[in-house]
Order: structure tokens, then C-alpha cells, then sequence
């Protein structure tokens, strides 16, 4: 898989999941094999609890710490115009806007790593950074996952735009040249669509 790929989850999921009991057949280790089950799986259990009337929200942290996601970043204006610039250089059908990023690393747990202090070589989880001056205005604060949506205002009920999935499989390269070398397969839904990416120090 070197590029975006397209999956819906109608019969291209079945036509996956039929790939997948060939492969097993054969003994290969293969994406849909590997990933989709976990993936699947999770977007039913979050269609579950949003259809059965207990919304599931991430837990944040307050402060970064070890195999934890952190949202304590904010973006300052100057990094946030550098990124509208970037996203919207050499197209002139974007107005670019950055609410917030999440950042990845190909490190452990996604995360960065603690240089000093009492976890000094441990690593957090990704970091959520906010543009806390965008335009529609954008905040984050601690929740629990018992915590109901929507949780700190004045309504009672929500309307469920999309559950987006998001996956990522981390792993190393067992042999061949560059044996030991970490690369991701990080695939996105929007709406009824799947897109994935190959994210490598290998590629150009």
C-alpha cells in the first residue's frame, strides 16, 4: 500500500473480510486481517453507545504524562498562518482554516518523549494542539467517559453528524535492507468512506 485508498463499508468490507479468510488460508499476515477487525470493532461499540443513549467521550489529562494522550498545546498565530499557508499553497479552491492539530510521532504511544523528570524515557500519547484564536472560536478541557454529551452546556440532546474513525497500525520491518525500520498505516473515515496512508521514513 503506497497511497490513499478508498473503502466503503458496505461490500467492500464483505469483499475484505473474504480477502482476508483467503489469506488466513495461506498463512499471509494482511491489513484487513490485522486492522480492520479492531477498527470495525470499535465503530460499532461507538455506534452502540451513541444509538443506545450513553455517549462515550475521550478522556484528557491534565498535564502531559506517560502513554496518555496530552491536549495542553496551544498553536501561537504565527505557526497556525505558516499551516493555512502550506495547506493552501498551489490551489486556489481552499481557504485554509486550523481548528486544531493532532500530533503524531513514530515514536512509542505516538507520543513525545520525556527528556527529564521522574518519567524521563517514557513517552506520552499524541498531543492535541487547539488554535485558541480560530474563527469559530475553539477551547478543550478535561471529560470522562461517563461524562454526557453534551457535558458543560445549556442543551439537553445532540444530533450525531459522523462517529469518524480513525486507526493507526504501527509496526517494524522484520527483515529485507531495512529491517527494524518503524512505519504506520493510518486510515481516516469521512461520512461512508475510508482513506488510508503509508507513513514512512522510507519514502521520499
Amino acid at each position: 500500500m503506497t497511497g490513499r485508498s478508498r473503502m466503503s463499508n458496505t461490500g467492500t468490507t464483505r469483499d475484505a473480510h473474504r480477502s482476508a479468510r483467503g489469506a488466513t488460508a495461506r498463512g499471509e499476515r494482511t491489513l484487513c486481517r490485522v486492522a480492520w477487525p479492531n477498527a470495525c470493532a470499535a465503530a460499532a461499540l461507538a455506534a452502540v453507545l451513541f444509538a443506545g443513549g450513553s455517549p462515550v467521550v475521550a478522556q484528557q489529562v491534565p498535564g502531559p504524562a506517560p502513554n496518555a494522550v496530552w491536549g495542553g498545546c496551544v498553536l501561537g498565530s504565527d505557526l497556525v498562518g505558516d499551516l493555512e499557508e502550506k495547506i493552501g499553497a498551489g490551489s486556489n479552491q481552499l481557504d485554509p482554516t486550523v481548528s486544531f492539530v493532532v500530533v503524531y510521532t513514530m515514536k512509542d504511544n505516538d507520543g513525545q518523549e520525556f527528556t527529564t523528570g521522574p518519567n524521563r524515557g517514557q513517552f506520552t500519547g499524541p498531543v492535541i494542539c487547539i488554535n485558541d484564536d480560530a474563527v469559530e472560536g475553539v477551547g478543550i478541557d478535561d471529560t470522562q467517559q461517563t461524562a454526557t454529551i453534551p457535558s458543560g452546556s445549556s442543551a439537553n440532546t445532540v444530533n450525531t453528524l459522523d462517529a469518524e474513525e480513525v486507526f493507526i497500525l504501527r509496526y517494524a520491518l522484520a527483515d529485507g535492507d531495512d529491517a527494524g525500520t518503524v512505519e504506520k498505516i493510518l486510515c481516516h473515515a469521512v461520512n461512508d468512506q475510508m482513506y488510508c496512508f503509508r507513513i514512512s521514513p522510507l519514502l521520499p
